[in-house]
């Protein structure tokens, strides 16, 4: 369970799986598997928090957003966290090359280049 934004810091600059029923993050209160890249560093946010973004899978066409991995973000539900596994990394992988799915804010090709380099 991640219930603040340094229990995040294991998975920065991976691709995880993540299942959460905080609104923030998904739109929806039902809890919701999806995969998304933390990132690498920390970032300054509204309020004088600190914390990774989290970029998420998405459908071509679904709204983007930023997705703060902050502790009064992380407050509103559960979020559970593991980095994905190579069977789920191939899967992603072929969602990216088919074009369907990309991560927000973030290059298919630069992204498959990344997840090759995660499933070593």
């Amino acid at each position: 369970m991640i219930r603040n934004w340094r229990d995040v810091a294991e998975f920065a600059g991976k691709v995880v799986h993540f299942n959460t029923d905080i609104y923030y993050f998904l739109g929806t209160r039902q809890m919701t598997d999806r995969y998304a890249l933390v990132s690498f560093g920390v970032s300054d946010w509204i309020g004088g928090e600190v914390g990774h973004n989290m970029s998420i899978l998405k459908n071509k066409g679904e709204v983007a957003g930023n997705r703060a991995l902050i502790d009064s973000m992380l407050s509103h539900g559960q979020l559970t966290m593991r980095l994905a596994q190579e069977d789920e990394l191939k899967e992603v992988l072929a969602l990216l090359d088919s074009g369907t799915m990309s991560f927000e804010y973030q290059s298919n090709s630069v992204m498959l280049k990344k997840i090759q380099g995660q499933g070593q």
